[in-house]
């Protein structure tokens, strides 16, 4: 795929959350968003030079990049605060103000984690009951958006993301196959059926 049309795909998913996006623009971006006022570089690294607007990157034009990516627009609408550079050293200080958007974003994670898990039968002492797979869909989606704006104050790229969620899927993989995590899973498929027939 070339970079023009990573360009446009990138700026056609933008278009399809209802962003206004400009393939011209500053030279140092390949799209502006006018409503965040941001600019989007797209597979071409960090910005050199600083610039009028926020400066964000996507390396791949993939379905999670691409999220991650929308994500963080609208929190440049919602008029939150991101740092003023993705990517950088391992360790990085944050401000009170960085910290606090952690902080609050975590918690309201927690608070949508608790409705996704309300979506399911999970209550053993009661009757097993359908599951609206729109309503999962949704609630996990509430979740995961509080999450991503966790990483995004701290500065993570959609390329750390995914380089970060394969190495755990490497690890758990690699936990199975050396057979660490069997015993678990046979332990935990048992143990609702054991305590429900009591």
């Amino acid at each position: 795929m070339t970079h023009a049309d990573k360009v446009a795909q990138v700026a056609h998913a933008l278009e399809a959350v209802g962003l206004t996006v400009y393939k011209s623009g500053p030279p140092e971006a390949d799209i502006y968003v006018s409503q965040a006022r941001a600019l989007v570089r797209v597979g071409r690294g960090f910005p050199p030079t600083e610039s009028f607007a926020k400066v964000l990157t996507i390396a791949d034009v993939d379905p999670l990049s691409i999220t991650y990516l929308r994500q963080k627009l609208y929190q440049l609408l919602m008029g939150y605060e991101l740092p003023s550079s993705e990517g950088g050293p391992r360790l990085k200080e944050l401000s009170e103000g960085e910290i606090e958007a952690v902080r609050r974003n975590v918690l309201y994670a927690f608070q949508e984690l608790s409705e996704f898990l309300n979506e399911f039968p999970w209550k053993w002492h009661r009757e097993p009951a359908s599951v609206d797979r729109m309503k999962v869909i949704e609630e996990f989606g509430d979740e995961f958006v509080f999450m991503l704006n966790a990483l995004a104050q701290v500065g993570i790229t959609g390329d750390e993301l995914v380089a970060g969620l394969d190495r755990i899927q490497r690890k758990n993989f690699s936990r199975y196959f050396s057979g660490v995590n069997k015993e678990f899973k046979r332990q935990y498929e048992c143990e609702p059926r054991e305590v429900r027939d009591r």
